[in-house]
């Protein structure tokens, strides 16, 4: 893996951002420095550090042997002036290759979140794939070959925007909530006047190039540019729903966490806002089981969202409860938390967030 990529934001809520590359795309060298000579001048920023998706190593484990370069990498990746340069992605390697010495994996991974709160806390998971599971939990479509060139330069203005509410999040210039949403799903929205420009641009380009956004979805080798395409193409079905919610289920399964985490993002807003169309529950229940945190975090939403309506409760129950159950364990709040709230909401019942005997008593009578 390589840290040359483009690095693309998830703020959810305006309360959470994190990376959702895979690997995220600048080396902070500078702040790299800054943060080993401060070491011991400063209360780190790094709440906790989680392991999820295997029994082969603890979370004990991993913060006792990497906990200080795992620390060192999160807070180089949220840096305010980053700084490219091959040193973080030389630790990023490091300790990659660490882990996966520590038993036998298919997929080990990074998932650092920020939460915008009172001094910015980063809690991280550690995210890993048993290879004997690999099959069932990366059932995903071959890595898109094709190349395409940016209509009417859509790909990059939505990158743009993206990233000028990133800041204004990291600002605090943005208020929880999205008055104006005017497609079928929205990220930060266009209340703020630093994003007004950015919506007419989108209202005047993007249903003309409606069939070369879907093929880009489909077909571009470029994970920044699918994942860009799922929230540009919500803009050209803003007449049906249902066709939107059919073009963009197959990436779901796609090769990136980026594209997967921006289809599971825009199901949350068609739930919400057009309870009456069809959602691929099934396919939202077996992400729960996907590497990445950003993929239990944004299937969990959305099964909390799907289990008040009656037609998907019993699925819900049946098929997602012993993964719920695991991120119920962990630390990282965009998991544990709503783990807990899909729990209660499928059971009725209201034992204490870190009450495991109690939920998995329940769960046994289901």
């Amino acid at each position: 893996m390589s840290l040359n990529k483009t690095i693309s934001y998830a703020c959810l809520g305006l309360l959470v951002c994190t990376p959702i590359v895979a690997v995220p795309s600048a080396a902070f060298s500078r702040e790299l420095s800054n943060l080993e000579r401060s070491r011991n001048e400063q209360t780190s920023i790094v709440r906790e550090i989680d392991v999820f998706g295997t029994e082969q190593i603890t979370a004990w484990q991993v913060r006792q042997a990497l906990g200080d370069e795992i620390t060192q990498f999160a807070e180089a990746i949220y840096s305010e002036h980053p700084n490219t340069d091959s040193s973080l992605e030389e630790l990023y390697q490091k300790i990659i290759d660490s882990i996966q010495t520590m038993g036998d994996f298919a997929y080990v991974d990074i998932s650092p979140i920020m939460y915008f709160e009172e001094e910015n806390p980063i809690y991280v998971t550690i995210d890993v794939v048993d290879r004997v599971d690999a099959s069932v939990r990366m059932p995903f479509h071959p890595k898109p070959t094709q190349t395409f060139s940016d209509p009417d330069s859509l790909l990059q203005t939505w990158t743009d925007y993206e990233m000028t509410g990133f800041e204004l999040s990291r600002a605090g210039e943005l208020r929880e909530g999205i008055n104006n949403c005017p497609a079928l799903a929205c990220t930060v929205g266009f209340d703020h006047p630093n994003l007004e420009g950015f919506l007419s641009f989108f209202e005047t380009e993007i249903l003309h190039n409606r069939d070369q956004l879907i093929q880009i979805l489909q077909a571009d080798e470029n994970e920044v540019h699918r994942g860009n395409a799922v929230y540009l193409l919500a803009f050209a079905f803003l007449d049906d729903p249902e066709s939107y919610v059919e073009t963009i289920t197959p990436a779901i399964k796609d090769s990136s966490s980026l594209v997967r985490n921006n289809a599971l993002r825009v199901l949350g807003d068609i739930s919400h806002n057009y309870p009456e169309v069809d959602l691929p529950v099934a396919a939202i229940i077996e992400a729960l089981q996907y590497p990445a945190t950003t993929d239990r975090n944004k299937a969990s939403w959305r099964l909390l969202e799907l289990a008040k309506q009656d037609r998907y409760h019993q699925l819900i129950i049946e098929q997602a409860v012993p993964v719920l159950l695991e991120m119920l364990k962990l630390q990282q709040p965009n998991n544990h938390d709503p783990a807990y709230a899909t729990l209660k909401a499928i059971s009725g019942e209201q034992y204490g967030s870190r009450d495991y005997a109690a939920w998995e008593q329940w769960a046994a009578h289901q």
